[in-house]
């Protein structure tokens, strides 16, 4: 069964807001715990929460924002995989603005964790899609408009732009 990476992306995107804002509102709550501590124990306790919130934050803000920016990149991927249907690395990584190594390296973690199901890796090089899954797919290939920048989608000789709509013949 196919994981969704985008509710994956999702629910890192909220974890790091909220961890985020526990390192905003402990600083405060920890300085106003601490300057009424001789006030009782309900400023003793507020000082307490703000430690924890601060720590938290401080020492997991970066974590979990890093964490969250690697999940959104091997998003990216998986929607310019199975919505623009690019299946070649080098392509992929011009695209991308990334190194062929590293598209590889992303790819081999889309098929592990179960965000990329029913395609083959052929020699890091090439995704396939599995004869099991469906046998009506149309591969085109992808690259560039030279006029734009967006999308080129090409389809027997011929390259139609996604975004300006130019039509180019590919030799």
């Amino acid at each position: 069964m196919e994981r969704s990476i985008k509710k994956d992306c999702n629910k890192l995107l909220i974890a790091s807001l909220i961890i985020t804002a526990m390192f905003v509102a402990g600083i405060p709550i920890l300085v106003v715990g601490a300057t009424r501590l001789s006030s009782g124990g309900f400023w003793v306790f507020m000082m307490i929460v703000g430690i924890v919130f601060t720590a938290v934050g401080f020492y997991g803000t970066p974590i979990i924002w890093i964490q969250y920016g690697e999940k959104a990149s091997l998003k990216n991927l998986h929607e310019i995989i199975t919505v623009d249907k690019m299946y070649n690395v080098k392509e992929l990584s011009q695209n991308l603005n990334k190194n062929e190594r590293t598209i590889a390296n992303q790819i081999t973690t889309l098929i592990q964790k179960r965000y990329l199901v029913g395609f083959t890796f052929v020699d890091r090089q090439e995704l396939k899609v599995s004869d099991n899954v469906s046998k009506n797919t149309k591969i085109v290939n992808t690259k560039k408009c030279p006029n734009c920048g967006a999308n080129l989608t090409i389809s027997g000789n011929t390259g139609v732009c996604e975004y300006c709509n130019a039509t180019f013949e590919i030799k």
